[in-house]
This record gives C-alpha cells, sequence and structure tokens, in this order.
C-alpha cells in the first residue's frame, strides 16, 4: 500500500492503493504534469467493474502504459533508484484462474498478462541497459477450493457470539484493513475513529457482541484476541491468553473441507514464535496459513455455512478463483550480478540486497541477508557489505479524512481484499 505518498528525496507516484480521481503524487504538481501525457486511469489500480473481457483489456494496456510512465517519470526526475510495484499478474490471477484449462475465450487470460509483463520488462532492461535489475513477487498463485467464514467457526466454538447491531460504516471499513495496510492503518482513519478504535486498527471488526466475544479474526487468515487493555472492549485477561491460544491453534488444524475431506488450515503460528522487535505488538495474536491449501477466510459475515464455494465480490460481482501460494520469484540480472542461482531467498532479504547494491549501510538489526552469492565476485570484493545503527522511525505523514477513507474502503473491497 503506497497511498497516500509520502515527500522523499524524488518523486513517488502511489498508484497501488489509491482510489479513483485521488491526489497520488509526490510532490503534488507532478501529477499534472504526469496527466498531460498518460490517462491516470491506466496507472492506478484497477478492478473488473465492467466485464471480465474489460477487465483483461484494462490490465493489458495498463502494464503499456504504466512502463511508458515509469520511464518518462524516471526521467525527469533524474533518479538513481526507481522502484515500481506491478498488481497487474496477481489480479489477473484472482479473477481469470478458474478459466484455465478450458475451452473458454478468457483460457489464456493468465498467461497473457504474464507475456505482457515479459515484454516490459523486455522494454525497460533495453531502455537501461547498464542498471541492475531485481524482480520479485510476494507471493505465488494457486486455486481457490472455498471462502472459510472464521467468525462462524469462532462463534460454533462459542468463542465469539454474533450481535443484533452492525457497526457504521466507518469503524467497519477501519477494521477491515488487510495485513499489507497494517502499518498504515492509523493514517486510514480518522482522528475520531482512531480514538474510538483504540489501539488494534487491523482486525475486521464485523457483526459481533463484544462484551461476549473472546477471539476475532481479520483478513488474510489472522485471528485476534479481544485482549483487556488492549482491544476497545477487551474481556481476555492477559493470564488467560496463552491457553486461549493453543486452544484455537488445535481446533484450526482439526478443520476440513466437508466437500473435499481435506485439511483447511495447514500451520498455525503465534506472534511470539516468528516476530521480535518493537513493532511485534502491531501483529495478530495468531496467523493461519490457508493459502497453502488453497483457502481464504471470510471473516465479517452473519452466520452461515462454514465452507462455501468463493463468493462474489460486491463491488464487482465477479469472485476470486485463484488465492495467494507461500512461493514467489527472485530473478536479478545485470553488471553486479553473476549467472547461477541463489538458494533459499526470502521477501525478507530483498531490502538488505538492495541496500547493498546501492553501496548503502544496511541497518543493525534489520531482518533478512543481502544475497551476496548472486553479485558479481570482482565486485563484491570490491564493495563489502557495511553496516550502521539501527534504523530510526519517524511518524506516518498525513491523515485520510472520511471521505478519502471511504474512497480506499471502496476501492480494497472491489478488489477482494475486505468485505
Amino acid at each position: 500500500m503506497a497511498y497516500p505518498p509520502s515527500s522523499l528525496e524524488g518523486v513517488m507516484v502511489s498508484g497501488y492503493g489509491a482510489p479513483p480521481g485521488a491526489r497520488m503524487c509526490y510532490p503534488d504538481d507532478f501529477q499534472d504534469r504526469l496527466a498531460e501525457r498518460f490517462e491516470l486511469l491506466d496507472i492506478v489500480d484497477r478492478a473488473p467493474h465492467t466485464s471480465l473481457e474489460r477487465f483483461l483489456e484494462d490490465l493489458l494496456r495498463g502494464l503499456e502504459v504504466q512502463a511508458e510512465a515509469l520511464t518518462w517519470a524516471a526521467a525527469e526526475s533524474g533518479a538513481d533508484c526507481v522502484v515500481a510495484v506491478w498488481p497487474h499478474v496477481d489480479r489477473a490471477q484472482h479473477f481469470f484462474w478458474r478459466f484455465r484449462n478450458s475451452s473458454h475465450p478468457l483460457s489464456n487470460a493468465v498467461e497473457r498478462v504474464y507475456e505482457a509483463m515479459d515484454r516490459v520488462t523486455g522494454v525497460l532492461l533495453a531502455r537501461w541497459p547498464e542498471a541492475d535489475f531485481v524482480v520479485i513477487s510476494d507471493h505465488g498463485a494457486g486455486p481457490l477450493h472455498a471462502d472459510v467464514n472464521l467468525g462462524k467457526w469462532l462463534a460454533d466454538r462459542g468463542r465469539a457470539v454474533y450481535g443484533k447491531k452492525r457497526s457504521s460504516p466507518l469503524l467497519r471499513a477501519a477494521w477491515a484493513l488487510p495485513p499489507s495496510a497494517r502499518k498504515l492503518g492509523r493514517r486510514f482513519a480518522p482522528d475520531t475513529a482512531r480514538k474510538t478504535l483504540g489501539a488494534t486498527i487491523t482486525g475486521q471488526l464485523g457483526p459481533f457482541d463484544w462484551s461476549k466475544t473472546r477471539a476475532f479474526c481479520g483478513i488474510n487468515g489472522d485471528l485476534w484476541l479481544n485482549l483487556e487493555g488492549r482491544e476497545p472492549l477487551g474481556m481476555v485477561p492477559e493470564d488467560a491468553a496463552a491457553e486461549l491460544e493453543e486452544e484455537l491453534a488445535a481446533g484450526l488444524l482439526e478443520l476440513r473441507d466437508p466437500g473435499r475431506g481435506t485439511a483447511v488450515v495447514r500451520a498455525v503460528y503465534p506472534r511470539k514464535g516468528i516476530y521480535s522487535g518493537p513493532a511485534t505488538h502491531l501483529a495478530p495474536d495468531l496467523m493461519l496459513d490457508m493459502w497453502s491449501e488453497g483457502y481464504r477466510v471470510t471473516p465479517a459475515r452473519e452466520p452461515s455455512e462454514l465452507v462455501t464455494a468463493p463468493q462474489p465480490l460486491a463491488g464487482v460481482k465477479e469472485a476470486w478463483s485463484s488465492e495467494h501460494r507461500p512461493l514467489g520469484i527472485f530473478v536479478a540480472a545485470g553488471p553486479r550480478f553473476s549467472e547461477g542461482r541463489a538458494e533459499e531467498l526470502s521477501l525478507l532479504d530483498v531490502c538488505p540486497t538492495a541496500l547493498a547494491l546501492l553501496e548503502a549501510a544496511v541497518p543493525a538489526g534489520l531482518d533478512g541477508r543481502a544475497a551476496t552469492e548472486a553479485f558479481d565476485v570482482d565486485w563484491l570484493s570490491s564493495h563489502p557489505e557495511s553496516s550502521t545503527q539501527a534504523a530510526t522511525t519517524r511518524p506516518i505523514e498525513g491523515d485520510y479524512s472520511e471521505e478519502e477513507a471511504a474512497a480506499v474502503a471502496a476501492h480494497l473491497k472491489d478488489l477482494g481484499y475486505i468485505e
């Protein structure tokens, strides 16, 4: 999530996460210059508002336009480091996967978007032949078998109780932010909602009776305890948290898809087992790996079936047919890279690797490592890694108005990230 744009030494176009019509550039006047040359709708993230056929055309055209805009913006700003997000392949997988290996006219839609992405990559390589390129994906993809209503699962176990009244749309939108927006959560809610919601603005509020609910769920397989002192209406004492986490984890691993007879949850990870550092409190209490098995959490629905076929998204009337998988890609090329393979890399390694390429010191305590085995040996010998003191933090800039928060929430809903 890059919207709204941050002030920095250079130019920022925060198309990813920006609702249509938003001011999404820094400096502000850069947007006017950009709009003189390109159609901004071809640069922002898109959802299938009309037909899937039109959506495919939008994705293919958007790839070409974004590549042109990227090279123009880099030249205009004199950038020595360019970072771009391309959501097009992800969107194609979510909405077109079900047509693969069929006779449907859209059967090759996913492959066409991949081919277009490959062509665009070739254009950028040709544009900057002396540059070093790193191409990564934050996840892979696979078929989505079913939606899982974790709210119902919690209610069936007596750990959540559905209430009679739903909260306001603004509060539900603020609570419904996906994990990718967790660090921006306070910026997504205006001051009044921030004060009302308390510390955790990441969970999906849902239609629960909070005086009787001991656990609730987020949008991407995360569970939160309704902890005293942390949540607005917390009721779980700190000394009872570990036992409740163990109970929930054990039950989730036993959950089965009645239609397929297979496990729904591959693994459950407690926060304290996988995170460390000063921001640990922002993480959910339990993280669920449903992606690997092909399932998706639908946290905010009213009581109904526990495991259901993927449901159409309210904003676009289309259902996802693909969900993320843990394995992504890491491909690098350029003068400072050698041929071969770099084994066992993770997303945590991307930042240290980029800093090493920029000949910048890696802050002490930063997770991950530089993928030095991928570097040219001669270059690496003359540019050894260096480190510096731990990175400092700075306050998040700006705040959303209620109108901006509603627009972002509507956009995320159309893309399938909140309900």
